[in-house]
């Protein structure tokens, strides 16, 4: 399979929002890139760096549906 036929991309996002705890953007200036935060219920956390803030952001949300997936938090 690819990358974009992984099962947990077919998860809708919807079924992990129970289990983000909070989310914020920062900027990282020495490496000019955008980092998306987001806290899980299982006190993880997911830190992405992108070169924009919507990428960051759905690259994290890519890993958490993977995380959900392969913790049987949701079915997918």
């Amino acid at each position: 399979m690819t990358h974009q036929e992984q099962a947990w991309n077919l998860i809708p996002t919807h079924q992990i929002l129970p289990f983000i705890t909070g989310t914020h953007f920062d900027y990282d200036a020495e490496n000019q890139k955008y980092l998306c935060v987001i806290k899980l219920t299982d006190e993880s956390t997911v830190i992405m760096p992108a070169d924009d803030v919507e990428e960051s952001h759905s690259k994290a949300i890519r890993v958490i549906k993977e995380m959900a997936h392969k913790n049987g938090w949701v079915l997918g």
